[in-house]
């Protein structure tokens, strides 16, 4: 039922805006926009099997809803950056145990980032976040056997190829495959994770073709000064109980960064934080107050910020510069979209920033971070 509601539904936007053309030349908001979707097929990937014990009797099924719109040159990143589509996405899925693990039903932000272009085929490739609802999450007494997600709200993330082929003027046909990816950041307990390989096939309606524009006037260099930069966080997490405390995190840093390109910028620079989920974890151990001093952490780290006009992509590698208070390991990385309040080509040296990151040590979430800063 859910998914002839889904077909009529998507049938019907088709049809509204490919009927009404002249609403497409009227309004700009149409220009380069394809709207469509289709469904999907994969399986879930249990990645610690030894923790994972609830059965797949099913494959992953599901369905997307999505819009976007090709970039023409109107802004500075457009051009920059090669032309990127970005968008949004409605997504469902059904992780194949209805009973244990349930749905996922969430929205996205998306870009696509073309490597082929030709006038009726192209290929690209697709990285996209957003947030989603979890319809079973673990309970111990009514849901113990869900080892994987330990809340209904979560991170969704989303790494695929695909390609799409030109059918008609305005219908395209799109094929291809990713990673999705569900989680909380380990902000509730437990947080193994839901991973699932998908193909899909769907159908796309161009509403109008984007304007053609003579590109974006910027300078060929870009500012090459080192800017100083200080950013102070607040994380979140849960130990080891599922519902017990949640015990925030406390983080300043500081680092100076440098633009390598219009699109890129590397940093270097020092972090200490207070984690207090290892002051409860030496307070359950009955340890002495001399003994607290771990919770205070220090890193120094390197990073890359990959820049979308005001918005980037950070990434960040981190190595603990003192003894580690509960044998996790020295290595570590950061990584989540970031947001500068004034224009970065314009200000590069006086604005101030924000970012939603995750902390992880390899593939094990540690906590999430809500990041504000300035750069001088």
């Amino acid at each position: 039922m859910k998914r002839k509601l889904l077909i009529l539904l998507l049938h019907s936007l088709i049809s509204l805006l490919a009927y009404n053309p002249g609403l497409s030349q009227q309004h700009p908001f149409f220009q380069g926009l394809q709207v469509g979707g289709g469904p999907f097929y994969g399986k879930l990937l249990k990645h610690r099997p030894s923790q994972m014990l609830f059965d797949l009797p099913h494959p992953v099924s599901g369905f997307s809803i999505e819009g976007a719109r090709q970039t023409s040159g109107k802004q500075f990143w457009h051009e920059v950056n090669g032309f990127p589509r970005p968008g949004w996405q409605v997504v469902h899925q059904n992780f194949g145990n209805k009973d244990i693990l349930g749905s996922s039903t969430g929205f996205q932000l998306f870009g696509d980032f073309f490597f082929l272009r030709q006038k009726s085929f192209s290929a690209f490739f697709r990285f996209g976040m957003g947030l989603c609802y979890v319809s079973r999450s673990f309970d111990s007494q009514t849901n113990p056997t869900n080892t994987a997600i330990g809340s209904h709200a979560n991170n969704m993330s989303n790494l695929g190829f695909y390609a799409q082929y030109r059918i008609t003027p305005a219908y395209l046909v799109r094929f291809g495959g990713g990673l999705m990816h569900v989680s909380n950041g380990k902000f509730w307990f437990p947080n193994l994770g839901l991973n699932t390989l998908n193909l899909n096939l769907g159908i796309y309606r161009e509403i109008s073709p984007p304007p053609k524009t003579e590109g974006f006037p910027y300078p060929e260099t870009w500012y090459k000064k080192p800017v100083v930069n200080i950013r102070v966080g607040l994380g979140g997490k849960e130990e080891k109980v599922a519902h017990g405390p949640k015990y925030p995190v406390y983080i300043v840093g500081i680092f100076i960064s440098r633009m390598f390109s219009h699109k890129n910028k590397a940093f270097v620079g020092y972090e200490f934080f207070y984690d207090t989920a290892i002051g409860g974890f030496l307070t359950n151990q009955s340890l002495t107050k001399a003994d607290y001093l771990p919770s205070f952490r220090q890193n120094v780290f390197i990073g890359h910020e990959f820049m979308f006009g005001q918005v980037a992509l950070m990434t960040q590698i981190f190595y603990y510069i003192d003894r580690p208070a509960t044998g996790s390991s020295k290595l570590g990385n950061k990584l989540g979209p970031k947001f500068y309040l004034l224009k970065p080509q314009d200000h590069p040296r006086f604005n101030a920033f924000g970012g939603i990151y995750l902390k992880t040590h390899g593939a094990v979430a540690d906590y999430p971070e809500l990041s504000f800063g300035v750069s001088f």
